[in-house]
């Protein structure tokens, strides 16, 4: 299981200790469970300890290096060189088992015990567990929490550092469950460094992400680049320290603060940018600037960090990271395994650290079936510090450049896409977005009583916008409920408008956890309608404190029983209008999907689809035809292809995925699968006798399709004969004349029409 703790340190400081500490604990996808407040005693030696340790670290790669630091520290960090000329691994090892020890002393104290106990009593060791501490305490921050004996019992927890404030970031992510993550790798300035085996490793995910890399970019570059793409990761390697702010050498001459880049950065955030990494030294002043931003995780190193462990980590990271494992589980075992250079480079295991928004949920990279096996893939020889004039010296990324990449290595990996059917599950990277869709229904959604609509024939992949959409809301901390109307209900209780509405406020209560209350709110005399509002309202609204995500699939089933939908549908109009007098029913958001037009005669004021936003899901374009055929392995560059499969099936979405899925198998040919499109044989065959079989039991229906099949030009029908039509997607709408959706309905209902009486 996967849980979430949050130690909140409160005021205070080392010295005069901490009279409140609070410690939360829940699982990760889901507030939180329980409270524990404590508190902890002054504890002055770890400040001491920790400035000796500091100065020890410091003069030791000060001397084995050509690495001068520039550091100027803040003032309860400033120390003496005085007798620091013969440091030595050992006494750096010395020093830090006399912090590790004063550490958990002091987190063994009394008045902390409350706190260490429930934290023992209510999670396992086989749990996986996000440990976030919120302070803004610059020294708390620089402490190596990983080395209290609660993480030696707890192998599969990590820590994380917070600020003590902060919110969502409020982005509209475009595509976040995507094939490919979209990496932005800046190279600074390399004097003295060798940063060239970062490009390497990153390199090698080029089969998997979208990687952009600049070199040594000036400022305006590194700007356009944040503001033009929607970038997942933002990756730095280079020379970096924390003085009073966060710097980076981005190139020989330029060194800028994150501040240079504030409003690009916020873009980015906007567009969906969920981590940065800093690969570089002393990344806690940038961490800090990245915080005042909101930026959902950070990963930087603490201190000045040698370059091969910089390398090391990145490779074990993406090891780890690339192959599913969760942020989190990736970072702690790349920076354990970074325990085998520790006698060359003491304490390289305490550099790298996570810093985490808690109002934000932590990225994950989708496996989809494919394993990246990075021991087998990393051929390069084994990584060395790097020669310089002064001999064989380990060099640290710090603020003190010219770079040598070798060629990328390309890495082929067979995909295994999964037989198309039904709605494209969340981690699939064959889903293919409409952006400009995915932002307006992520904007709308966190509208206070906000509708949405969502319109389309059916598999043109309104489930599979919809669960996207609730996945936004489950991640922005909405609570959510998904209620299909074709799959989830007997068509009994569909026909009556009292059980309705009672399995409704039924479904609500359970998808919401909540005990179902249902005889204490339904009174017959006020009628279902009234009482179902009541429910909502005083019960189930009044006791969520965050927004309520109401989601109806295949609502078009309750235009079936007409005397419920012109009860039904009203119901919702009320709903979106009370949610402009009644701060309460703002909490609402209701989600709408249907196939067809209501044919079901409403009053206009009463109607929920001339409402809200609405979204009419169109077919794939050219483009994204093109582009989900390279998620299928099929290169087709020139658009020959493309071409001819649009003629046949347009850019039906179901229709598209199966015959894109039939080509990758390479057990048919592309004109093979065109001449049998309309036959018994073809790849399509299932699909095509599921609307016969509809069409033989509708004969009006039918006879309708007939003449829009048979005409040369479009024809005009009855309207509730063309809705269903449509719905059926067999038949495109224009005002008020159809033609067939495509050239396969065409020659396959041609066929069988003479056979039909």
């Amino acid at each position: 299981m996967s849980r979430l703790v949050v130690l909140s340190l409160g005021q205070g400081n080392l010295r005069d200790g901490f009279a409140t500490v609070t410690a939360q604990i829940g699982e990760a996808s889901n507030s939180y469970q329980m409270k524990i407040n404590a508190s902890l005693p002054a504890a002055p030696k770890i400040l001491e300890l920790y400035q000796n340790w500091q100065a020890l670290y410091y003069a030791f790669y000060q001397r084995l290096s050509c690495w001068r630091t520039s550091l100027e520290t803040d003032d309860y960090l400033e120390i003496s060189e005085v007798g620091l000329t013969h440091v030595s691994e050992v006494d750096i090892a010395k020093l830090s088992q006399k912090l590790s020890k004063r550490l958990n002393t002091w987190l063994d104290s009394r008045e902390f015990r409350k706190i260490d106990r429930q934290l023992r009593t209510q999670l396992k060791p086989s749990d996986e567990i996000r440990f976030i501490i919120e302070t803004n305490d610059p020294l708390l921050r620089r402490l190596p929490w990983h080395l209290w004996e609660f993480f030696e019992d707890y192998p599969y927890g990590e820590v994380a550092l917070s600020a003590t404030e902060y919110q969502n970031s409020n982005k509209f992510p475009i595509n976040h469950r995507k094939f490919q993550l979209k990496i932005l790798a800046i190279f600074g300035n390399a004097q003295g460094i060798d940063i060239s085996h970062d490009r390497i490793f990153l390199e090698k995910l080029t089969h998997r992400a979208e990687i952009k890399f600049l070199v040594e970019p000036n400022l305006r570059d590194l700007n356009d680049h944040l503001w033009q793409e929607g970038w997942d990761i933002l990756f730095f390697a280079g020379h970096s320290s924390s003085q009073d702010e966060g710097i980076l050498q981005i190139n020989p001459t330029d060194t800028i603060s994150l501040e240079k880049l504030r409003y690009a950065l916020k873009e980015a955030m906007g567009r969906g940018l969920k981590l940065a990494i800093f690969n570089s030294c002393d990344g806690l002043g940038l961490a800090q600037q990245l915080e005042d931003l909101n930026i959902p995780q950070a990963i930087v190193m603490r201190e000045a960090v040698p370059d091969v462990v910089a390398q090391q980590f990145l490779r074990y990271f993406i090891t780890e990271f690339s192959s599913g494992k969760s942020l989190y589980a990736a970072v702690r075992s790349a920076r354990e395994r970074l325990q085998a250079l520790e006698k060359e480079y003491p304490c390289a295991t305490w550099l790298p650290i996570i810093f985490q928004n808690p109002a934000e949920p932590s990225i994950v990279w989708l496996q989809d079936g494919i394993r990246i096996e990075w021991e087998d893939m990393v051929s390069s020889p084994t990584l060395t510090p790097s020669f310089n004039l002064r001999g064989m010296q380990p060099e640290m990324r710090s603020p003190v450049a010219t770079q040598v990449f070798s060629q990328p290595i390309n890495v082929h990996q067979d995909l295994l896409p999964p037989y198309p059917s039904g709605s494209v599950p969340l981690d699939s990277p064959y889903y293919v977005e409409n952006t400009v869709v995915s932002a307006q229904v992520c904007r709308e959604i966190t509208k206070p009583g906000a509708l949405i609509r969502i319109k389309a024939p059916m598999s043109m992949g309104k489930t599979s916008l919809l669960s996207r959409i609730l996945e936004y809301a489950s991640c922005i901390g909405y609570r959510t409920i998904s209620l299909n109307l074709e799959e989830q209900i007997d068509r009994e209780i569909l026909s009556d408008l009292n059980r309705f509405l009672r399995w409704l406020c039924a479904n609500i209560s359970r998808q919401l956890q909540i005990a179902p209350q249902l005889d204490d709110y339904w009174d017959e005399d006020i009628g279902s309608k009234v009482s179902c509002s009541h429910y909502l309202r005083n019960y189930i609204l009044e006791q969520i404190d965050s927004p309520v995500v109401l989601a109806l699939d295949e609502v078009n089933q309750i235009f079936e029983h007409p005397q419920v939908a012109k009860e039904f549908l009203p119901l919702l109009r009320s709903w979106y209008e009370e949610a402009k007098r009644r701060p309460i029913w703002q909490k609402l958001r209701l989600i709408v999907v249907h196939s067809t037009e209501v044919y079901v005669p409403l009053q206009f004021h009463q109607s929920p689809f001339n409402v809200g936003l609405p979204i009419q899901l169109k077919g794939f374009s050219f483009e994204q035809v093109q582009q989900l055929a390279l998620c299928y392995g099929l290169c087709w560059k020139d658009g020959l292809e493309v071409e001819l499969l649009m003629e046949m099936v347009g850019g039906h979405p179901a229709l598209v995925h199966l015959a894109l899925y039939h080509l990758s198998q390479q057990q048919i040919t592309l004109a093979q699968l065109l001449r049998s499109a309309s036959t018994s044989t073809s790849i399509y065959y299932h699909h095509l006798q599921r609307h016969w079989e509809i069409l033989k039991a509708q004969p009006e229906l039918a006879s309708a399709l007939r003449t829009v099949i048979n005409a040369t030009e479009a024809v005009q029908l009855e309207s509730v004969v063309a809705y269903k039509l449509s719905s059926m997607g067999l038949i495109k709408l224009d005002n008020n004349k159809v033609t067939p959706s495509c050239q396969l309905y065409r020659e396959y209902f041609q066929s069988k029409f003479p056979l039909f009486k």
